[in-house]
């Protein structure tokens, strides 16, 4: 039986076009995309922030349905360790640190990763009912030089809209 979330399809389409487009460019299709998840049980219970990103690699699956189930396999792992999380041999602790971060910033500029977040709630009530008034909704993703691409989605009123910010 198939278990995946509609937020998991978008992803997968999502993986599918860029891929398209950078093979179309010359590059690979090794992306990422950073996404934020709800670490909570009951998502508007509580106080404070229980988001954390985690990363989600392309599974480069050949069918929609089989990445989609891929993406939920890999949120499923990343919510249980808490967030995101990269291995890093033990070896590479006793470097100095100056020799670490040029490491990193070099390891993290290689891969090609997009910013990702797709909103369907803001609370424990419909959207519709926040937002009476309002007809459709768009969100704009703030850039930064080491994430040059963003894809924010709204769903409202059972219409997802995507906006690709660069």
């Amino acid at each position: 039986a198939k278990e995946f979330t509609y937020n998991d399809i978008i992803i997968a389409i999502l993986f599918k076009s860029l891929s398209e487009w950078n093979k179309q460019r010359g590059g690979g299709d090794n992306l990422s995309i950073f996404m934020p998840v709800n670490l909570r049980e009951q998502p508007f219970v509580g106080f404070g922030n229980g988001a954390r990103r985690i990363r989600i690699f392309n599974p480069k699956a050949s069918s929609l349905a089989e990445c989609a189930q891929n993406i939920r396999n890999q949120v499923k792992i990343e919510i249980s360790k808490g967030g995101w999380v990269e291995y890093v041999p033990s070896t590479f602790s006793i470097l100095p640190m100056w020799m670490q971060k040029v490491i990193i910033r070099t390891l993290a500029k290689k891969r090609e990763s997009v910013i990702f977040r797709h909103i369907e709630k803001l609370g424990p009530q419909p959207w519709e009912n926040m937002f009476p008034m309002v007809e459709s909704l768009y969100m704009v993703a703030p850039l930064t030089p080491r994430y040059p691409l963003a894809i924010m989605a709204t769903t409202f009123r059972d219409v997802t809209r995507m906006v690709l910010t660069y």
